[in-house]
């Protein structure tokens, strides 16, 4: 166990925590900047993100490793700060009274706030790199287990963001006539878009409501929607199709690819792009206005399977059938570190949270992997070509095959569909699924989509799509 002082930028004062020498840096920047009450959003609605830096030396501590692995000693002090900034960058709003809360109820005992953060353990999210998203902070308090018992769990502070513990079915879409393969929620949360072997790619409200039907040339694979949820992109066989989604109006379409397409993904930054993968092996970026490809990526050696934006609207994460991820810059496209390969198996799904860095990658063999993106440690020649070595946090629930993937709004949450017809939450806190819900035993869920409210999720399996409410 070490002992560090953290020196919060500003007027704070200092906090003397106990940290497991095996626990991510990136674990305990989450924690603290919950229990400082940093600000996690600038003044432009953005997130912010946190970095540890050491106090004599100016060394940042990469959120990736465990604070064994960097060998930092007990007594250093550390200044937590916003990542690229100093001091000054801390909002005054920030060190007002929310901080000055004297004290909160733990069981029989009443710990003061420094108090508290001394006596916890951090278990949290794995690290973001150089930096981590508080919006995505999930942390456990625990006793301090000075007996030599095991620490058993202290409670939940009153300000703590709700865990979510289940979820209900609320509708059930049934227009389809074949196996859904994909859905997508708009950015407003008032309509959502499924496609499917039927060769349709229908528009609905969050009722039922059937308000657009929109045939194509051959099964939808993947669609996805604009950021003014006024347009749609879908990939069907080797066409990319561009639509409104409120008259179904066909405003371009193109075979670029040579093969189907398997994912197509829109970004808000930038110039709106929207990037699409397919089993010719190539990744093609568009642009919006003329909807014209601006940029191809050939990276790869095997069919591509998945593809996803990074938050900062530039990088892209392709995911492919060899078990190789490539991350890649969309204007250049120049990959920005080593590829990852963890395992041989097919790579099904993949995203990036849209609060930070992490990339997450549901495989064939039933294990979704979690690295931070846009960095990379450890770099060797591989085969394929420069390889990131860094490794990855993995979440295991079944042998079945990882069809989707999808973060939470906030970066809280990450949900995954299986072959084995299930769907699960997890939060990154632990190696277990908060809960896993049964939708068809053995029928794939092939998609699943996060409401903008973080309160419901669709699920695509079999020839209908479940809203659900999460409790």
């Amino acid at each position: 166990m070490l002992q560090l002082i953290i020196e919060p930028a500003g007027r704070r004062p200092r906090a003397l925590v106990n940290v497991d020498e095996t626990a991510f840096v990136g674990t305990c920047v989450a924690s603290l900047v919950e229990r400082l009450e940093y600000p996690t959003v600038n003044t432009g609605g953005r997130p912010v993100t946190y970095q540890l830096r050491v106090a004599e030396s100016g060394k940042t501590l990469p959120n990736t490793l465990r604070f064994g692995q960097i060998r930092i000693a007990s007594g250093t002090r550390l200044v937590l700060e916003m990542e690229g900034a100093n001091d000054a960058t801390i909002p005054a709003a920030a060190h007002g009274g929310s901080w000055a809360r004297p004290e909160l109820a733990i069981g029989k005992r009443r710990w003061s706030r420094r108090s508290l953060l001394a006596a916890g353990v951090c278990i949290a999210v794995f690290g973001l790199g150089s930096g981590i998203s508080t919006a995505f902070a999930q942390r456990s308090l625990f006793k301090h287990a000075s007996d030599g018992a095991r620490p058993v769990p202290s409670g939940t502070p009153p300000d703590s963001p709700k865990t979510l513990r289940g979820a209900t079915a609320r509708l059930t879409f049934s227009a389809h006539q074949q196996t859904v393969r994909t859905v997508s929620w708009s950015s407003t949360g008032t309509m959502l878009a499924s496609g499917a072997d039927d060769a349709q790619l229908l528009v609905w409200s969050p009722d039922g409501t059937l308000q657009q039907r929109i045939p194509h040339p051959a099964p939808v694979q993947s669609l996805a929607w604009s950021p003014e949820s006024q347009r749609l992109v879908s990939g069907s066989a080797n066409q990319v199709t561009f639509l409104s989604a409120l008259n179904g109006e066909i405003l371009a379409r193109s075979a670029r690819h040579t093969a189907a397409i398997t994912s197509v993904q829109w970004t808000a930054n930038n110039q709106m792009q929207v990037v699409s993968g397919a089993e010719d092996k190539r990744a093609v970026v568009w642009e919006t206005t003329q909807y014209q490809p601006q940029a191809v990526f050939t990276g790869h050696d095997a069919p591509i399977l998945a593809v996803s934006w990074g938050s900062d609207g530039q990088t892209v994460a392709s995911a492919s059938q060899g078990g190789v991820v490539r991350i890649w810059n969309a204007e250049t496209t120049r990959e920005v570190h080593g590829f990852y390969q963890d395992a041989p198996s097919p790579m099904r799904a993949c995203a990036f949270t849209s609060t930070g860095s992490m990339l997450a990658v549901g495989g064939n063999d039933g294990v979704i992997r979690i690295w931070n993106g846009f960095i990379c440690q450890q770099q060797t020649m591989g085969n394929g070509g420069l390889m990131c070595r860094d490794v990855p946090a993995r979440l295991h629930i079944s042998d079945k095959a990882i069809r989707s993937v999808a973060w939470s709004p906030d970066g809280r949450y990450l949900a995954s569909g299986s072959d084995d017809g299930s769907f699960s939450i997890w939060t990154l806190a632990q190696q277990h699924p908060l809960f896993s819900i049964t939708v068809q035993p053995g029928v794939a869920v092939h998609s699943i989509a996060w409401a903008t409210d973080g309160n419901q999720l669709a699920t695509a399996s079999g020839n209908s799509v479940i809203l659900w409410l999460l409790t």
